[in-house]
């Protein structure tokens, strides 16, 4: 005996059932259709990241070790799209990109210039020990001991070079009073206080080795007022005020301690011009100097 409902029968009216059962919904599809742009926003935002990453690859100057190295590093994490974060990166306009070639052309600057901290003034305060040296007077010749002088200067930079203005004093003793003698020379013992005060332009160069060390040179010209006492035992030979002429040569090594504060060992070389009966005097000078910069 058949039975009533063939096998062809059942699938037929099965099949429009589980397919009306399973057919999904509009939010489901909406759902599927959002992931699916999802996705797409991720890929190019990847797209956009792998682009940068490689421009600024270019700009790196590395030998091919290193770039394997580099390349080495990047692991399935760092490709996942599941990490790239949701940002939004602005397509760079034909000028910006102009500008980013012209940038990774141009060439490296030294460094030691870029990391110059370059201040356009500074007021710095010098000491130095001279050492006066023999000068004539009359048909004489005066010997000093050891001295002291002190400036105070203004400079304006613009990159290597300054002008400067300064005011300085000196003091410093009469040691010996030599006198010519028919055999040769009588040298006597004398005393008294010499003090000098002077103004001056000079003009400068300084150059950094590197972010902290500094060389500097200056040549300067002037004038002065000068006050000379010569006494043999207690007799005045000599005392009288002159103006003079002044002209200095420096050159020293300087530090930079902080952004706005160096310090400087220097030699100078100094002289007083011709000023009543005494001829040029000239002195030797080690010295330091702080200077404050802004």
């Amino acid at each position: 005996m058949k039975h009533p409902f063939s096998l062809t029968s059942v699938l037929f009216v099965l099949i429009p059932t589980f397919t009306w059962a399973y057919s999904p919904s509009s939010d489901e599809v909406n759902q599927v259709q959002s992931n699916v742009n999802n996705m797409d926003q991720k890929m190019d935002d990847l797209m956009k990241r792998f682009s940068n990453l490689e421009l600024k690859m270019k700009r790196m100057v590395t030998s091919p070790s290193e770039a394997s190295n580099l390349g080495s590093k990047l692991t399935s994490k760092d490709r996942s799209v599941s990490d790239v974060p949701d940002i939004d990166i602005p397509e760079l306009t034909p000028e910006a990109k102009l500008e980013q070639v012209e940038e990774t052309l141009s060439p490296l600057e030294p460094e030691s210039e870029s990391q110059k901290p370059y201040k356009p003034y500074s007021i710095r305060l010098y000491y130095s020990a001279t050492a006066p040296l023999a000068t004539d007077f009359l048909n004489y010749q005066v010997e000093y001991e050891w001295g002291h002088q002190a400036e105070l200067r203004f400079a304006r930079h613009w990159s290597k070079f300054f002008l400067a203005g300064s005011i300085g004093a000196k003091a410093y003793r009469t040691d010996t009073f030599i006198m010519p003698y028919s055999t040769g020379h009588l040298i006597l013992p004398a005393k008294g206080m010499n003090y000098s005060t002077f103004g001056f332009l000079s003009f400068g160069f300084e150059h950094y080795f590197s972010e902290r060390s500094f060389m500097t040179s200056s040549l300067g010209f002037g004038a002065g007022w000068a006050w000379d006492k010569i006494q043999l035992d207690s007799t005045t030979l000599w005392e009288k005020d002159d103006p003079f002429l002044y002209g200095m040569f420096r050159l020293g090594l300087g530090y930079r301690l902080f952004d706005s504060f160096s310090a400087l060992m220097y030699y100078q070389l100094d002289g007083q011009g011709e000023r009543n009966h005494y001829e040029t005097q000239l002195s030797n000078q080690v010295g330091v100097s702080l200077g404050v910069h802004f």
